[in-house]
Parts: C-alpha cells; structure tokens; sequence
C-alpha cells in the first residue's frame, strides 16, 4: 500500500563556525544533552517509518494507488539533522491531497503513486570560503542592497538604516564589524533572490553568506539584541535558499534568546507596526526597536506553523501589536483547531449549515479586510466539499436562493484558490517580488487541488477556471528546483493531474 507523502525541507549537518556557536554545550549549557535525545528518538523513529514504507512499497509494486481509511496517508514529511524522515502531523497540503485523492478514487479514476520518498540526499557541496572574496565588488554590494530594499525588506522592515547609504557601504573595511555582517547577509539575501531568475547570482550569494556567517560568530555568542536581529537575518536568507534547512534551529534559538531577554512582554499593544526606528550599536534597545524586531520574528514563524502544522512557540508571548495579519492568522487559527483538532480530517457527517461549521463559514465571510490566510483558511474547508453529500438541511437553511450551503462553500472555496493562484503567480514569476519557495509551493498546491477536484467532480464555475490550474503547474514547476522538498510536490502534483 503506498501513502502520498508530500516532503518538506530536508535538514542536514551544519559543520561551519556558525552552527558550532548555535548547537555548542556553551550555547545551550544543560539543554543540549536533552535535546541530543530527542533528536536520538526522532531518528529511530524515522528509522522505523522509512523501513515500513519500504515494506509497503514492495508489496505495492504493480498496483494502483489505495489509502488507509483513517485519513494516516495524510503526512507531511521533513527529516532531521541526521538524515532520516520525520512524519509530522498533517498539514494542510497533505490534507488536501488526501482529501482530493480519495475524491478521484471514489471516481473510479485510476491513480499511480509517487515514486519519490525524501532521503538524506547528496552531502556533496562547493566550498564557496575558498572563493576569493574581491569578487564582491562595491558595483555588486550596492546592486545587492538596493535590490534588497526594493524587494526583501518591505515583507521584513529591519529596524536599521545601514542599507541606505550607499556611500557608506561600498566599501566593506570601512565599516564596523556589526555593519559589515548586515551588508553582507542582505547581499546574499538579494543574491539568493536574484538567482532564481539568473543563476550565476548564486555564487555571489553564498560566498556573501559564507563571510556573514563568521562575522556571526561573536555577534551571536554576545546573546543581546544583536545577537537577535542577526539570528532574524539568518532566517531570512534560509528562507530565500533553504538549501541546508536549518530554520528551524534558528528559529528555535532566536524564540529562547528573546524569551531569555524578556521580549515577550510589552507594556501594551499597539494598533499598528510602530515606525522604524534605527538600529545602533548601543547595547540597550529601545521598546520600539524590541518590537520590531518581535514583529519580524512572527512574520517568520507563523507561515512555517502554518505550512506543516506544528503549534507556534509564541502562542504564549504578548502580541507587539494588532493589526490585519494578526486577526487574519488568528482567525485561521481557529478554524484550522476547530476543523482538525479532534480528528485529521471533518468528518463525513459534516455539514456546512451544522452549528459547529455555520460559526466558521460566517466569520470569513464577516472578515472585511483583504489577506492571504483569509483565503488559505477557506481551502481548509475542502475535505467537507469533497466528502460531504447533498442533505435537506443545506437547502433549508441556504441564505441563497436556489442553492444549497454545500453548493455555496463550494463556490467560495473555489474562489479562495483563484485568488491565491493568481497573486502567487505574479509574486513568482516577478524579478522584484519575493515569497519562500517552499511556502510558494504549498500554498500553490493546497489551491490547484481544489481547483482540480472542482473540475472533476462538477462543480459550479469550476470549468472557467483551466487557466488558474496551469498557473499553478507553472507555480509548482518553477519553485520545485529551489528547494529540496519541491520535487516531491512536483511529481505529487503530476500524478493528480493525470486525472485530468
């Protein structure tokens, strides 16, 4: 029997000055031996999987495609720093994908299973600390940083002005230590970004990230609120090539450090993003710049929560300010706990006029501001599209006349995944924009299967919508080779859309 796994970024050995700072016994004193087993645990019971799906695979060979009834296809795969899978609880591109698969074949359509498990993958790797540094040139750092500006910060308003002038910054000597590290991890940031469209910027990027990185050292190891933000520039650039996939250890550490310095309490909360205020290097930080900074560090933590289902490290920390993305994420938050929490998936008696899906379907409908979770949330509907059947109840209670509530929730879902195809295909496909690969891929995934299901199965104004499945074939395809998890998707994503 073979599962439809969809893999995430695959983590491995970190062996640069950098990582020796971040996992060293000095840096994490007594938790570091309590870490090493979880991560022992983590690795026999990958161990494990892997040697059972292995098992499954052999015995599926020759076969179609089926799935275990009780929605355990359903995972989402990453692996750990030593190499072996980890299978994750359900995230919303597995659940959707299991959602849509068991569709087709209640169809009677015949479905082939992927090929593709995550493994530890090649360890081989150029040595771009040997490359001669000169080639990065003020003419470069200066087209790095503007890019920077123009296209990374307005998603991460990093409370410091070195980016600014020019003048300053082309020529790396004259800068202090602390500036230098910033110059040269948003260079290689801008790089990496710049690379998916001309590749050759690639080894300007990483020998940018190999030079920030032991600048990092001593920066880090001060455990202030440098040591934060450089932590937060780091993600950053993981998330722009996550390659090596170590934003999670980053993320993990940035979320201790700011709790070791009190971060997570403000004296309140503001009703928008305070103004930037600039970054110097004075050890005591201000209200505001703690933030910002807090801001970002949320503005990073929440889409990798959301993409593979693991519960946020800051659900406990003062928010730093309500806003439109706030209320969006908490919104979907709520109708993610309320659809999944007890079970993976609603179940087939769910109906959308019931008491307990009414509530949700009213408060995204009552949402007046415009946000990406707002539409993500709605695909989280699709297993009660999919499995639900007409009821009376649904043409009782309709509000629209002539349609039923299901026919209705289908049509808003539907919606839900044009909007998202086509804002992610122009953020793709533009030179100046950016979104993570790997987020870029789910969210493209989650809404191609339900455009595709909705073609399939009928649904109203789901032909008109063709076009939107190839810009999601054209998402899928283009972000699949910069990151390692995006051929999983790929070839997950191709054998659905043989249904067609």
């Amino acid at each position: 029997m073979h599962s439809y796994q969809l893999a995430g970024i695959v983590q491995r050995p970190i062996s640069n000055a950098l990582s020796m700072t971040i996992f060293s016994k000095r840096t994490f004193r007594e938790g570091v031996y309590i870490k090493s087993l979880y991560d022992r645990i983590e690795e026999l019971d990958s161990i494990i999987s892997e040697q059972k799906l292995k098992v499954e695979k052999g015995n599926a060979d020759g076969r179609e495609l089926a799935l275990n009834s009780d929605h355990s296809s359903a995972r989402h795969i990453v692996a750990s720093q030593h190499g072996q899978s980890i299978s994750l609880n359900p995230s919303p591109p597995a659940l959707v994908a299991f959602s849509v698969v068991t569709g087709l074949l209640a169809g009677g359509c015949a479905l082939k299973p992927p090929s593709l498990l995550v493994g530890p993958g090649s360890t081989a790797s150029y040595d771009y600390a040997k490359i001669d540094r000169s080639i990065i040139a003020p003419q470069i750092i200066r087209e790095c940083l503007a890019h920077f500006d123009r296209s990374v910060r307005p998603l991460y308003p990093f409370p410091f002005s070195t980016f600014g002038a020019a003048s300053e910054t082309s020529s790396l000597k004259h800068l202090t230590e602390l500036n230098r590290f910033r110059v040269l991890i948003a260079c290689a940031i801008a790089a990496a970004h710049r690379s998916y469209h001309v590749p050759s910027w690639r080894i300007i990027s990483r020998t940018c990230r190999e030079w920030a990185e032991e600048l990092a050292v001593p920066i880090i190891a001060g455990r202030d609120g440098h040591a934060v933000t450089a932590l937060l520039l780091l993600m950053v650039y993981e998330f722009v090539d996550p390659e090596r996939a170590i934003i999670w250890d980053l993320l993990g550490f940035a979320i201790r450090l700011c709790l070791e310095l009190g971060w997570h309490h403000f004296s309140g909360i503001t009703s928008s993003l305070p103004g930037l205020e600039d970054l110097t290097t004075e050890d005591e930080f201000s209200e505001v710049q703690k933030r910002q900074l807090m801001s970002i560090l949320r503005s990073l933590e929440r889409p990798l929560s959301i993409s593979f289902q693991r519960p946020s490290m800051l659900n406990g920390c003062d928010n730093t300010y309500s806003s439109v993305p706030d209320k969006a994420f908490n919104l979907y938050m709520m109708v993610s706990t309320a659809l999944f929490e007890q079970t993976i998936g609603p179940t087939s008696e769910s109906c959308p006029s019931s008491t307990q899906i009414r509530p949700l379907i009213t408060s995204l409908e009552d949402f007046q501001e415009y946000d990406p979770l707002v539409l993500q949330a709605w695909l989280l509907f699709l297993p009660i599209c999919v499995e639900h059947l007409h009821c009376d109840r649904c043409s009782m209670t309709s509000s629209h006349p002539g349609l039923s509530d299901i026919v209705v929730l289908q049509s808003s879902v539907l919606g839900a995944a044009v909007q998202i195809l086509q804002t992610t295909h122009v953020v793709v496909r533009s030179e100046k924009a950016f979104i993570p690969p790997f987020i870029a891929c789910c969210n493209a995934f989650a809404a191609g299967c339900v455009l595709l299901i909705g073609i399939v199965k009928g649904w109203p104004n789901s032909d008109g919508h063709v076009g939107s499945l190839m810009k999601c074939s054209e998402i899928i395809t283009f972000c699949a080779p910069l990151w390692r998890g995006g051929k999983e998707f790929h070839e997950v994503w191709q054998r659905i859309s043989e249904a067609l």
